[in-house]
């Protein structure tokens, strides 16, 4: 109800900086450039593991 009462969140939302790390990590994903059209090919990757 305080969101309602407020007109907004009742905090400040914020964001966290990634880090090298992760920047690195999303940055090879978009290399593999891997493209699924449905849920069920998505699917398919967690039988495998």
């Amino acid at each position: 109800m305080q969101c309602i009462n407020s007109g907004g969140l009742p905090f400040t939302p914020t964001a966290k900086i990634p880090n090298a790390q992760t920047l690195a990590a999303l940055d090879d994903e978009d290399d593999n450039n891997v493209v699924y059209r449905n849920v069920e090919e998505l699917s398919s990757l967690w039988e495998v593991l």
